[in-house]
């Protein structure tokens, strides 16, 4: 699986969990959930297109999409002319940094901060 080194990682996921607890603790007490549980696409397109920006150039993509898991012909997306944010929505991208993924690297998202006040 492609890391992040482990200081971004933990900085870019801690400072996004610290804003979305502090949204969820607002959205918490308010009676109207579902505008912040609306966001939680962008949010996930958002953080795909930020590792794809991270990964710098073709054959740094290819590698990391192949960490990830992917097989070649999937990873021809590496060597796409477009820019981050429509390749986030790209089914190779979404496959590899799936939601589990985005958890293993500590990317929270709004129903999981809704999962943990239910229990």
């Amino acid at each position: 699986m492609a890391k992040l080194p482990e200081r971004e990682q933990c900085q870019t996921a801690c400072e996004l969990v610290a804003y979305l607890r502090g949204w969820w603790g607002y959205f918490h007490l308010a009676a109207q959930r579902q505008p912040l549980l609306d966001l939680e696409g962008w949010l996930r397109r958002h953080i795909r297109a930020c590792f794809w920006q991270r990964w710098h150039n073709v054959a740094g993509r290819f590698r990391a999409l192949r960490r990830l898991g992917l097989r070649p012909r999937a990873c021809e997306v590496a060597r796409s002319s477009q820019g981050a944010w429509p390749l986030a929505a790209c089914w190779s991208l979404h496959h590899a940094l799936s939601n589990a993924v985005l958890r293993s690297h500590g990317f929270l998202m709004p129903s999981d901060l809704a999962a943990l006040t239910r229990c």
